[in-house]
């Protein structure tokens, strides 16, 4: 088996690889995975740094009018950002893509890698 092979078996990207390869990790697999950890981890709940994480996974539940969907991107921009010193996220092509019937969000959030000036995004189908 290659390298691709195994890595399609793995839950979690080898950043190690990069690690080595380049002296920092700066591919899409590793960014989009420490910007899932960023708004998968709540405020509070990291013992030993309490300010990691966002406030994204409790206020996905909230109402989803115009104004707080605009303050729910406005707030998650600012927490990858605080925490992900990699990207620059491209603020006004975010989108919350939500889905009333299927009881479902899609977030997308386009970014610039600032090392190398590569455009990516992270996308992610959260359940309400």
């Amino acid at each position: 088996m290659n390298r691709q092979d195994v890595q399609s078996y793995t839950w979690a990207k080898d950043i190690s690889y990069d690690l080595i390869k380049y002296g920092e990790i700066q591919n899409e697999d590793a960014i989009n995975q420490s910007i899932e950890s960023i708004l998968g981890t709540r405020k509070g709940e990291r013992l030993f740094n309490l300010n990691f994480g966002s406030d994204f996974t409790l206020r996905i539940f909230d109402n989803m009018d115009p104004s707080f969907l605009e303050r729910l991107l406005d707030d998650t921009a600012d927490s990858i950002e605080l925490w992900e010193d990699r990207v620059a996220i491209m603020r006004d092509s975010m989108q919350m893509l939500v889905d009333p019937d299927m009881n479902t969000a899609t977030i997308v959030i386009p970014y610039v890698i600032k090392a190398s000036g590569k455009v990516s995004e992270f996308k992610k189908k959260v359940l309400r």
